[in-house]
């Protein structure tokens, strides 16, 4: 296993699939990770269950399309863990 100790990543999409795994696996490897995703329901307990098996976790409601408010989650995760050093842009968005 590999060790992301005393990181913060971002990981979006995270409610469902890959990026919950993903969240997962960096939680396991010791980084905080910031759960994102467009409803706070998903990832408010995907943070939960992180942080009850002993690791770091927080979530944000963010609708990454808005790129003003994607932006502003990056800052603001930033400024409040004091660092970024890993961003997975994992959410897709799609047209039919």
């Amino acid at each position: 296993m590999f060790s992301l100790a005393n990181k913060v990543a971002i990981i979006t999409g995270a409610s469902r699939g890959i990026g919950k795994v993903i969240a997962k696996v960096f939680a396991n490897a010791k980084a905080h990770v910031v759960c994102v995703a467009r409803t706070e329901d998903a990832i408010k307990s995907l943070a939960e269950e992180i942080n009850s098996n002993g690791g770091s976790a927080s979530f944000q409601a963010c609708d990454i399309s808005d790129g003003e408010a994607f932006s502003s989650l990056i800052t603001g995760t930033a400024k409040e863990q004091g660092r970024l050093d890993v961003l997975v842009n994992n959410a897709g968005v799609t047209q039919d």
